[in-house]
């Protein structure tokens, strides 16, 4: 029996800031190779989106504020009700204040 040779899925941009992977350098290595930054997830997020999302609900081993600020300034588009939805999450925490930062600015004031 013949198996088949796949190749590995190419690395795009909803692939950066997921839970348990890729740093920073990493956003920025899959950046640097072309991944788009508007693609959406299975959820229908950008990886904006995403990281937003994974930052609220981070551990800690992954430094999100630096994977944000590393698609903003790569170009990534901000979402209208972006501040409105952060301002709904709960528990409000530092987190919260601090991704609003960041989203200010990059030019976000809603």
């Amino acid at each position: 029996m013949r198996r088949s040779r796949r190749t590995p899925p190419t690395p795009t941009a909803t692939t950066i800031p997921k839970r348990n992977s890729p740093t920073t350098v990493d956003a920025q290595s899959l950046l640097e190779r072309g991944a788009p930054l508007e693609a959406k997830n299975s959820y229908g997020a950008t990886p904006l989106g995403q990281a937003l999302w994974s930052a609220l609900r981070a551990d800690g081993r992954i430094d999100y504020f630096q994977v944000i600020d590393t698609l903003l300034k790569a170009g990534a588009k901000i979402e209208p009700a972006t501040l409105a939805w952060l301002s709904q999450q709960k528990p409000v925490s530092p987190v919260n204040d601090r991704i609003a930062a960041i989203l200010k600015r990059h030019g976000r004031n809603e």
